[in-house]
């Protein structure tokens, strides 16, 4: 896909989104009509699809995963996102891998988002290897994604919670 991503620039966002989320642990807001999940659900899957995302990020740089594919081939969905730079709310339902519990360790929370910190600073740290990283990882509803692509996805990914968060927050 020709598209220009600029993996310092998706990193820095990433990092906002991050510190955002992680301030946001805790509040008030239960599932109702905005979302079926509550705020700290959606916080402990974006821990979780950003953790994904960033380790297959290193994966591709280091070109070494037996689920990297030759063909970049993201899908039409993964097209609208990446492009148009917004995930659309509704149209897809998040992987069982990713999936949050019922009930939300605060304690279990807190780490999952020092363990990202951790990671995302590992990622910054090949931000110059990004661009050239051979090969993709399927992304079970995108399709195959480079390295470049899943640091946009994780971005807008996050954005896209950090908002349903805040809608959750204001009661719809």
């Amino acid at each position: 896909m020709p598209l220009k991503i600029s993996a310092e620039d998706e990193i820095q966002g990433l990092a906002r989104a991050l510190r955002s989320l992680g301030e946001l642990q805790g509040r008030p807001g239960s599932a109702g009509a905005v979302s079926a999940w509550t705020s700290d659900q959606h916080l402990y899957h974006i821990a979780l699809a950003t953790d994904l995302a960033l380790t297959n990020v290193a994966a591709l740089v280091a070109a070494r995963s037996p689920r990297i594919v030759n063909e970049i081939a993201p899908n039409e969905l993964a097209r609208r996102v990446l492009i148009d730079g917004s995930y659309p709310r509704g149209e897809s339902r998040a992987p069982r891998t990713v999936q949050p519990p019922d009930e939300v360790d605060a304690q279990l929370l807190a780490e999952e988002y020092a363990g990202l910190e951790q990671l995302l600073g590992q990622v910054r740290g090949l931000v110059e290897q990004v661009a050239d990283a051979p090969g993709a990882i399927i992304h079970i509803q995108l399709g195959a994604l480079s390295a470049r692509h899943w640091l946009r996805f994780a971005r807008l990914h996050a954005e896209h919670h950090l908002a349903i968060v805040d809608d959750i927050a204001r009661g719809g």
